[in-house]
């Protein structure tokens, strides 16, 4: 391949465009808010992605396998309120914390079960246990915010690391991590292909039931690691906290070229999508917008998101 035809595949990547357009978004909203650029204000985008990132990653591998969850942003919620509640009670960190992600994994089993075993649609099944596990996070805390008085645990999510917040950089190192996996593992072009086609996966000797189960754990576990990162940043668990992050999560990832029927799509996309959402919502912030504006905004994204998705998937078939 030639640097011309190099630079042409660049330029018409979605990772391309929504860098472009990022900027673009970016230069907007400094000329309506000079303060849009400051440290702080990049430190708060840094910190809304990263919840929506790690269930972005989750949910992203989801969709390239062709199915849905969910369910992620209940199994934030909840991780978030047990490990408050661990802390809570006297348990120390490390078995708190390893506990809340076991329930995360636990968590993706049940998604799967539904899905495999009972034969459930996903985006069904992950809808129900959404709603399970926000539920159980409001009973167990007794719908009021659980404060945490452990300091070492407040430092998961209030360090910074070259100027950047912690949960930010693990963010970041786990899109690289998966971004590989995706594109250089066979594990990876297996899920692209359960996603592309699952009958010539089948006869490729694939076992869907077996990937899809990995996925849905690997998604409730990073799931569960993004509530666990927050409740540390908020020192506190609430039952009311990662709500309406999951919908972010797919807005993210359909925006970063991730097919919602699955096969197509990959990482750095979705690593776009995510900044390009979250400094989109965060300049309306600052340029004073309640937040309604914001799920408005949020939710046409999404649409438009799935409408190009539509069309390229169209074009594929033709």
């Amino acid at each position: 391949m030639t640097s011309k035809e190099s630079l042409k595949r660049i330029t018409r990547s979605t990772s391309f465009v929504l860098i472009c357009i990022c900027i673009v978004v970016v230069i907007i909203f400094q000329l309506i808010n000079s303060n849009y650029l400051t440290g702080d204000c990049i430190r708060n985008i840094m910190y809304d992605c990263s919840l929506s990132g790690m269930l972005t990653i989750g949910i992203g591998c989801i969709l390239i396998s062709g199915n849905a969850d969910l369910s992620a942003g209940g199994v934030g919620c909840f991780a978030g309120c047990l490990i408050a509640i661990l802390l809570r009670d006297g348990m120390p960190l490390v078995p708190a914390f390893i506990i809340s992600l076991l329930f995360g994994a636990a968590a993706g089993f049940v998604n799967a079960f539904f899905v495999y075993v009972c034969r459930m649609m996903p985006f069904i099944a992950t809808l129900a246990m959404a709603s399970v596990w926000r539920g159980m996070a409001y009973i167990i805390t007794g719908h009021y915010n659980v404060v945490i008085s452990n300091e070492t645990f407040w430092k998961l999510g209030t360090t910074r690391v070259l100027g950047m917040p912690l949960p930010f950089v693990i963010m970041v190192i786990l899109f690289i991590i998966y971004g590989i996996i995706l594109s250089r593992t066979f594990f990876g072009r297996t899920i692209y292909m359960m996603g592309g086609n699952r009958q010539a996966a089948r006869l490729a000797g694939i076992n869907a039931s077996k990937l899809g189960t990995i996925l849905f754990v690997n998604c409730s576990t990073i799931s569960a690691l993004g509530g666990i990162l927050l409740a540390a940043k908020l020192h506190n668990g609430s039952p009311t906290s990662v709500n309406g992050t999951e919908l972010e999560a797919i807005t993210a990832a359909v925006l970063g070229g991730i097919a919602f029927t699955g096969g197509s799509g990959d990482m750095l996309g979705a690593f776009c999508g995510l900044i390009l959402l979250n400094a989109f919502n965060n300049g309306l912030n600052i340029a004073g917008l309640t937040a309604y504006w914001q799920m408005l905004a949020s939710g046409l994204l999404l649409t438009i998101a799935l409408i190009i998705d539509y069309y390229n998937k169209k074009n594929v078939v033709k």
